[in-house]
């Protein structure tokens, strides 16, 4: 009768303390089979980081967009890229860079990972890659994304935007 007591007791107390809500960790208590407390604390998985691109036409091009990085499990990322107003048929290299627009970063992951960008009729294209890198989890200002002229004029950035904010 006693062991009931205390048993009910600890069961009680061990519920009370786990009654907290906290989205970081998950308790779960039970009975054991012999009658002992089985308590099992589990952190929850964070939620995975990602980013918006707001691309805006360099000084003398007419190409802007919009698109998203998502950190994906495994180390792995994610970008995908809308663009418009190139011309109808044009080609257009891109890539997630190290830094901000301008520094002339390293290309984040196998530069071949990141398809062409070819435009359409109407001057609009859309392209993603996965790369086997994993992005800071906070990267503004770390990162950004370009697109180049053309293939033989990778040199020449006609739009560009950094990594901000998550969403």
């Amino acid at each position: 009768m006693l062991r009931s007591i205390v048993t009910t007791l600890l069961i009680g107390a061990i519920a009370a303390c786990a009654s907290r809500t906290d989205s970081d960790v998950a308790v779960t208590t039970e009975m054991g089979a012999r009658g002992d407390i089985v308590t099992d604390t589990t952190a929850a998985a964070a939620p995975l980081a990602a980013w918006q691109i707001a691309l805006e036409p360099n000084e003398g091009f007419d190409i802007a967009g919009e698109g998203r990085v998502n950190a994906l499990p495994g180390g792995k990322t994610r970008a995908a890229v809308e663009i418009r107003g190139a011309d109808a048929g044009a080609q257009h290299p891109w890539h997630v860079h190290e830094g901000e627009c301008g520094s002339g970063g390293a290309i984040v992951g196998d530069p071949a990972a990141y398809p062409v960008l070819t435009a359409n009729a109407d001057g609009e294209a859309s392209a993603d890659a996965t790369i086997d890198v994993a992005l800071d989890a906070d990267p503004d200002g770390d990162y950004y994304v370009n697109i180049h002229k053309s293939p033989t004029e990778a040199d020449i950035i006609v739009s560009c935007a950094e990594l901000s904010g998550t969403y």
